[in-house]
């Protein structure tokens, strides 16, 4: 299960200081290790310079307290001079969050909110009134918070799917490849295993190499950019004599469906699984020139 945080009211999300003190004394035991350790060690000094914001003046040691701390200060002017807590000038002193680096609260939040169990009345009241609450998406859905435009009210929402033509250079790589494998993988009369092809086409810079049960494809653009595209042996098979096994290379992720959607191309960081296929297309020996499907 996904859980979100949201502010369901007007203005938005936001967090104050007194808000982040209740939350560390109701919900902190058990759910942040600083603050048990400062709980069986009150004498032990977390410096801020240490990187673990401690305020000894009330006894609260929290990584919680720590992003509040850090994101708030960062947002003040101090004319170079070191904020501390002590120039906070009420517990009251909020902190307004949704996107970017300081959005990274919400998700250390969740716990505490939890933790509370649906007793919000207190929190609410140390909070300025801004209510904070969880939203549960069951898993699979790709989703993230939003907020309302005119009221910043937020909620939940699954993100569209958005379908964009591909590049001239995929088109030819895509069709090259396929041109290419489209034959009986259960024959290895028209490749050689572990040898690199030369599919070049239209500009676009195309190898390839088989082995095995996998394969794989660089494409080179205009650009100098480089993807590749990952190929596996599947066999499919038939009930009927008019329909005997079949057994071909494809791409990976190119079928598409409601379910899944996936890009074939993988940018050159993810080629760690093929690693091998891959170094044979970067070396410059032992290739062969292959024109529209046939030898040249």
């Amino acid at each position: 299960m996904q859980k979100f945080l949201v502010c369901p009211a007007v203005g938005g999300a936001a967090i104050t200081f007194a808000a982040v003190k209740y939350l560390i004394r109701e919900c902190g035991d058990g759910i942040d290790p600083l603050y048990r350790y400062m709980n069986d060690h009150p004498g032990e000094h977390v410096s801020e310079s240490g990187g673990k914001v401690g305020f000894p003046g009330e006894g609260l040691y929290s990584p919680l307290l720590t992003e509040w701390w850090r994101l708030f200060s960062s947002r003040r002017i101090t004319h170079g001079q070191e904020l501390t807590f002590d120039d906070l000038l009420s517990d009251t002193t909020t902190l307004s969050f949704l996107w970017g680096e300081a959005a990274r609260i919400r998700d250390m939040l969740v716990p505490f909110i939890e933790r509370l169990d649906g007793h919000y009345a207190m929190f609410d009241i140390m909070n300025d009134k801004t209510p904070l609450r969880i939203v549960e998406v069951p898993d699979g859905y790709y989703c993230g918070v939003t907020e309302d435009s005119e009221t910043g009210c937020e909620f939940v929402e699954e993100y569209p799917r958005i379908w964009h033509a591909r590049s001239d250079d995929e088109y030819m790589a895509i069709a090259a490849v396929k041109r290419f494998v489209a034959h009986d993988a259960s024959k290895g009369d028209w490749y050689q295993e572990l040898k690199v092809y030369d599919l070049s086409t239209g500009g676009c810079g195309i190898r390839l190499v088989l082995s095995g049960k996998y394969g794989a494809a660089r494409c080179v653009n205009g650009e100098g950019e480089k993807k590749y595209l990952f190929l596996t042996r599947n066999e499919y098979y038939r009930a009927t004599e008019e329909h005997p096994e079949k057994t071909i290379f494809e791409i990976n992720d190119l079928a598409e469906s409601r379910f899944t959607n996936s890009d074939p191309f993988v940018d050159a960081g993810r080629v760690s699984a093929y690693a091998r296929l891959v170094e044979l297309l970067e070396a410059d020996a032992h290739t062969e020139k292959i024109v529209n499907g046939g030898e040249g």
